[in-house]
């Protein structure tokens, strides 16, 4: 697995908001990269369980990003990452939207595969969802 970034997250908020910040800085860069905005959907001020510990709404593709950081002393095997994708009710348009949620133990190399998920369901705004998970997969098996 590697070693684990933000390891004591749950037990320390300061490492927890430390961890939530790092998520948004590299969110931000990505969608930057290719010209979306993106903002919070969920209520999650007073919640640090990790899930999520990162979520975002992107208006121009209408499409969710949930991020849920697992707790590392829980992880049960050498996998570090998965994903599924689900759908999320957005308020202000008042209809389910499909969302990406990735549930991971924070390490290198599942933010790697990580940043290489999110930069395919972002980039693939029109794709049929099966088309995109078959190639969301195909990232996670190299």
């Amino acid at each position: 697995m590697g070693q684990v970034l933000f390891a004591n997250f749950l037990e320390d908020k300061r490492v927890y908001h430390l961890a939530r910040m790092h998520w948004e800085r590299l969110f931000a860069k990505l969608t930057e990269d290719l010209g979306l905005s993106w903002r919070a959907y969920l209520n999650t001020a007073d919640d640090f369980d990790g899930n999520p510990i990162f979520h975002a709404y992107l208006p121009e593709i209408n499409r969710a990003v949930r991020i849920i950081q697992a707790d590392p002393t829980e992880a049960a095997d050498e996998e570090d990452i998965s994903f599924w994708l689900d759908n999320t009710w957005v308020s202000e348009h008042h209809q389910d939207v499909p969302e990406l949620v990735l549930d991971m133990v924070h390490s290198r190399s599942a933010e790697q595969k990580g940043k290489a998920l999110l930069t395919a369901w972002l980039a693939s705004g029109g794709t049929q969802e099966h088309e995109v998970e078959k190639t969301l997969e195909s990232i996670l098996s190299n």
